[in-house]
């Protein structure tokens, strides 16, 4: 997978001159540096058992100042990671980005008279799950590669590990609690499935997707997102060691979210 570089820039031209601008095409250094995640999670949440699957993008570089360089909303390189953390503060398992998908069951027969409804237990209908190809929560803590340079959150999300979903699958499955963005409005993509996928890789290709819809998720307060706690930095030499704070937002989405399940 690769990262696309861009600029944009203007020129000022006067009437009856001419203007020579070069503009250089800047090296991009491939050395990736470790980065490891701690997740600076409330007292009240940290014995949930749940876990972060979160994703950050490289801020880009400036070269011929004041032209900076930024990644393409179509990369898919070491210059945006995804990281699955949990269940726990400290356990991290790096996981490819765009290598999981948002799905749910949901009841596309009930307008169909005599169509039968296939049995779904023991999922849920209504619940989006997220399926995490080749992560394997019983392996050890790792850290994760990535280019220098700084980085900034595109997305936060609380998830619940569910073992007994994905027996015989390669990767985790997991039930999505919620999920948090610095985009106002921000709007996730779920499949939307008739019947439980296969696998957990089919699931995670969008294979068995009846219809792509969307989740509305948390848009956190600009101040957390612009804070110091939301921007970190990848260096040569460093121990590069990130702790995510959770927005409050999230968290008291997270909490109602509990609180309502101890009630059933």
């Amino acid at each position: 997978m690769n990262d696309t570089w861009r600029m944009s820039g203007t020129l000022n031209v006067l009437p009856g001159t001419s203007i020579e601008k070069t503009v250089v095409c800047p090296g991009i250094s491939e050395q990736h540096v470790p980065i490891s995640v701690h997740i600076d999670w409330p007292p009240d949440l940290a014995e949930w058992g749940l876990a972060i699957v979160t994703s950050f993008q490289h801020d880009g570089f400036t070269f011929q100042p004041p032209l900076h360089w930024y990644l393409s909303d179509s990369s898919s390189g070491p210059g945006r990671i995804s990281v699955f953390c949990g269940p726990g503060s400290k356990k991290i398992v790096g996981i490819e980005p765009g290598g999981f998908s948002y799905w749910r069951l949901q009841d596309l027969y009930g307008n169909n008279p005599g169509v039968s409804i296939p049995d779904v237990k023991p999922f849920e209908r209504g619940q989006v799950y997220l399926d995490l190809p080749g992560v394997d929560l019983a392996g050890d803590p790792k850290s994760v590669q990535s280019l220098t340079g700084s980085y900034r959150f595109l997305n936060i999300a609380v998830v619940r590990p569910r073992k007994d979903l994905a027996s015989g699958s390669h990767g985790e499955r997991c039930e999505l609690v919620a999920f948090a963005s610095p985009v106002r409005g921000f709007r996730g993509q779920v499949f939307e499935l008739g019947r439980p996928p296969r696998d957990i890789l089919s699931s995670a290709k969008g294979v068995q997707a009846m219809v792509a819809n969307s989740i509305q998720g948390i848009s956190a307060s600009s101040s957390f997102w612009r804070g110091a706690g939301a921007t970190f930095e990848a260096k040569r030499g460093q121990p590069n060691a990130w702790t995510v704070r959770l927005p409050d937002e999230l968290t008291g989405k997270v909490r109602e979210k509990l609180k309502a399940e101890s009630k059933k």
